[in-house]
């Protein structure tokens, strides 16, 4: 059977590394970009588009999802990369898990599928992996943790045990998820950051701790928090031990972490979310920016 990375990036060439380091050899990669139809990624030929699998039978070949997490300001992020997924797995297309060799899976693990564990990652017993999740290199997924489908933990992130992350979330690079935490769907932990408590749905949280920094507020986008004042009350991170979300300090309109000049109307890109497995039901935010 045939193997098909999509999409010819930059996380792509990652993929190969890890189908190589377990003997595997993908057949071609695809690409949007006709005028790289001819050339080569990491050795294995660019056969087309995406729209060429669609000539494929779906018992002849397995995909692999070559799209990495493109947030920027004016791309849609981790909505990308499973739009990718579920247009073909609704298909009927298979995407098998894939797993650099250095990866540590324990035994009683059994990644969705299109799950990729990039090299040096950890993931110990009990924990549970959705649908086309990512788990970049040399993270830690500790025990009994949850990722819902379609979430990337970072390079170098640590789940501590017991962590339960929604849905279509990005954890960045570094940031540290404390033991028993709950991070919502649609959320992004922004790197190097310290999570303690409950994060909620569609959020952005920053810092030691971290702290929500930006929500989104449907009709209106993405926006700072409330700043206290009668009748406040703390949006998230409740976490019954945390005095002080750390939203009362008048000074903390962006702790450095969002670029000044990026407006709402820069990402306000909006659209039905997607989800073959009714996991949510909801009109899905554009992805924020780190």
């Amino acid at each position: 059977m045939s193997l098909v990375v999509l999409c010819a990036g930059g996380h792509a060439r990652v993929v190969i590394e890890a189908l190589r380091s377990r003997g595997a050899r993908p057949t071609a990669v695809t690409d949007r970009d006709c005028a790289r139809v001819g050339s080569f990624l990491g050795g294995i030929p660019i056969i087309g588009s995406d729209e060429d699998i669609l000539a494929m039978k779906v018992d002849s070949v397995e995909l692999a999802n070559g799209l990495g997490n493109r947030a920027s300001r004016s791309s849609p992020g981790l909505s990308g990369r499973r739009e990718l997924f579920g247009r073909f797995a609704a298909l009927g297309y298979a995407f098998p898990v894939i797993s650099h060799i250095s990866a540590v899976i324990a035994s009683d693990v059994v990644p969705g599928e299109g799950a990729q564990v990039m090299a040096g990652a950890i993931i110990q017993p009990g924990a549970r992996i959705g649908r086309n999740v990512l788990v970049n290199t040399r993270a830690v997924v500790e025990h009994d943790c949850q990722i819902g489908d379609h979430s990337h933990i970072a390079p170098g992130a640590v789940l501590c045990g017991g962590v339960s992350v929604g849905a279509e979330t990005h954890v960045g690079a570094g940031a540290i998820v404390l033991p028993g935490s709950v991070i919502g769907k649609n959320v992004v932990v922004a790197a190097g950051s310290v999570v303690r408590g409950r994060v909620p749905d569609h959020c952005v949280v920053a810092g030691v701790p971290a702290k929500i920094i930006r929500t989104y507020v449907a009709g209106a986008g993405w926006r700072p928090p409330r700043r206290p004042g009668p009748g406040y009350a703390d949006p998230g991170l409740a976490d019954p031990g945390l005095a002080d979300p750390g939203l009362a300090d008048p000074g903390l309109a962006d702790p450095g972490l969002v670029d000044a000049g990026l407006t709402d109307a820069g990402i306000a890109e909006t659209g039905p979310l997607a989800d073959p497995q009714r996991v949510e039901s909801v009109t899905e935010p554009p992805d924020p920016v780190f």
